[in-house]
């Protein structure tokens, strides 16, 4: 496949990334706690390195990182990359191999361009807009595209590795679904989605940011599916507060106003 000179070094990179990521894997690194409370490795820092270093030899758009400080002079530019050197850290220091590197570029506030590279499959998921999903393994690219599913008895729910939350639970039955399947890392459960593999994905909490969603979003929107907050509303990038305090809801499209629906019956019901 031959695609533009952007997604191009973008898959290098993120690939690269993910091999100085596997060098931690197998041996024990060291972990930190940032202030946010949540965990961070050698290997997400080491990747981080690599990633803004390489990004800057390609492009001279500002680059806005989960492990970096944040420059918010960034505010000023209608491009800007978006990165996440290690989505999964949890995952990654719990070895179930469910962890991805991604990396985005966003113009005007929308998603243009995304990858994630799960280091321990080889799977890479990318999309540039107008262009079309597709994924990459052993150099093979297969076209992504949601599948059409539009009845939430048969449509799978992709779920966190580690729990599903009484309110996710409670969505899942108001919208009859019975079918789940656990995964880390968002970029790999947007990829899943993407291909065919699930159907549904919401996390309702406010704590992802706008790395969280780059990537993936522009993959899904190319496979045919949608992503927005929990209320339906278009998320946007390169914000002075880069969370999602809205959550996010990602689907095949087929009935992601019924998926909305049930997210705000839910909370109505257990939030007053």
């Amino acid at each position: 496949m031959k695609f533009g000179q952007e997604l191009t070094d973008t898959i290098r990179i993120a690939e690269a990334a993910g091999t100085i990521v596997l060098r931690y894997y197998t041996q024990d690194c060291s972990v930190y706690e940032k202030e946010n409370k949540t965990p961070v490795t050698e290997a997400d820092l080491a990747a981080n390195t690599y990633i803004i270093e390489e990004i800057k030899k390609i492009s001279p758009h500002p680059i806005l990182s989960e492990e970096t400080k944040d420059d918010i002079s960034r505010l000023g530019n209608d491009w800007l990359w978006i990165v996440d050197p290690l989505d999964g850290t949890k995952d990654f220091l719990n070895k179930t191999d469910e962890f991805s590197i991604m990396i985005g570029l966003v113009h005007c506030g929308n998603p243009v361009l995304g990858v994630v590279y799960q280091p321990t499959t080889g799977h890479c998921y990318l999309a540039e807009k107008g262009h079309g999903a597709f994924l990459k393994q052993d150099d093979i690219f297969t076209p992504l595209t949601v599948s059409q599913k539009n009845n939430g008895s048969d449509m799978t729910v992709v779920v966190s590795k580690s729990h599903l939350a009484k309110e996710d639970q409670l969505i899942a039955r108001k919208l009859h679904a019975n079918s789940f399947r656990q995964s880390g890392s968002v970029g790999i459960k947007i990829g899943l989605i993407a291909n065919k593999q699930a159907d549904i994905y919401y996390n309702i909490s406010p704590y992802t940011s706008e790395w969280d969603t780059c990537a993936p979003e522009i993959i899904v929107q190319e496979a045919g599916g949608i992503m927005t907050d929990i209320f339906g509303k278009s998320l946007a990038y390169n914000q002075t507060d880069v969370t999602r305090k809205d959550g996010i809801v990602a689907s095949n499209g087929t009935m992601h106003d019924t998926i909305i629906a049930a997210i705000n019956s839910v909370l109505a019901e257990t939030r007053t």
